[in-house]
This record gives C-alpha cells, sequence and structure tokens, in this order.
C-alpha cells in the first residue's frame, strides 16, 4: 500500500509546493526501507551483532525524514525570501505574458502541430499550466484556488487574445 501511494505521489505531485512533494516521496521510501529492515525479525534465530546493527539502521533511517525536512524547509524559506530568487521569479515572470501571447495568437495548425511533437513531459507541463490559469484566473475548479478566479487587469493576456475564460477541458 505504501509503495502504491509513493507512486501516485510521485505521478500526481498532489502537494502545491515541490519540496512538500519531495518530502513526501523521501518519507516513504523511508518506512518502505524501515519495513524491510524490520522484516529480518520475523525470524527467530536473530544473531546479536546483526540485531545490533539493524536497530542502529533503523535509529538512523527513523532520524532522517526530520533532517531532509529541515534541510527541505530551510530551501523554501530561501526560494521565497531571499531577494536574488524573488528577482530570479520576477524577471521568469515577465517572460511569461508575452509568450502566451505569441501562443495563442498563433494560427491553430501551428499549435497542434508543436502540441503534436511535445514529449510527454513536455506535454504534461502545458496541461498543468492550463489547469492552474483555468483555476486561478478563469473561474474554473480544478482544485483549491488562490485567487477569486477572474482577471483584474484591463491589459490583462485575455483581452489581448479576445477572451479571459479559456475553454473547459
Amino acid at each position: 500500500a505504501m509503495g502504491v501511494y509513493c507512486m501516485a505521489v510521485v505521478f500526481f505531485m498532489p502537494w502545491r509546493h515541490r519540496v512538500a512533494n519531495w518530502l513526501d516521496i523521501f518519507m516513504h521510501f523511508a518506512l518502505m526501507f524501515l519495513c524491510s529492515l524490520l522484516s529480518y525479525y520475523v525470524h527467530t534465530d536473530v544473531d546479536e551483532d546483526i540485531e545490533q546493527t539493524i536497530a542502529a539502521c533503523a535509529i538512523f533511517v527513523n532520524c532522517t525524514p526530520l533532517a531532509v525536512a529541515m534541510l527541505l524547509f530551510a530551501q523554501l524559506v530561501h526560494e521565497h525570501t531571499h531577494p536574488k530568487s524573488q528577482q530570479n521569479r520576477v524577471n521568469t515572470v515577465k517572460k511569461l505574458a508575452p509568450a502566451m501571447v505569441v501562443f495563442a495568437n498563433a494560427p491553430e495548425e501551428e499549435i497542434m502541430s508543436f502540441m503534436s511533437k511535445l514529449d510527454e513531459w513536455g506535454f504534461f507541463h502545458i496541461i498543468s499550466a492550463l489547469h492552474v490559469i483555468s483555476t486561478e484566473f478563469c473561474g474554473q475548479n480544478y482544485k483549491a484556488r488562490l485567487s477569486d478566479g477572474t482577471l483584474k487587469s484591463s491589459s490583462s493576456i485575455g483581452e489581448k487574445v479576445g477572451s479571459s475564460k479559456i475553454p473547459n477541458l
């Protein structure tokens, strides 16, 4: 059951922050490894030296998620508070709107050709972006919202393209 859940987390990445997904995956691998270690105790004749080694490994494996969580938390705080990280994020976001306008204004044949040539991950990321934009700006309910679901700016991309609504998926 843990393996199935871990595969589902790898596939769906359900948490809003990537580091939370990474921690969830790491913790499940640690738990599966711990269960494998503890399966040794099923045997009735346990060697004292091996038992000590397994106990030490079990304690270590139990403590690693806390250390990983602290490192990932530090990375998350750095990513959201450090001025250079924030500036990189702003610079990346500034490139998004013009690229979306170019994409939206491309002929349908060109878009279809482009989309058909994407690999599975490229297609997955574009569809994921569509879900976020549809949820946050167009009022469709694909997951929990951060905004009220409407575009606010009169110079929005939606108005430049002709509509702030994205068709149902």
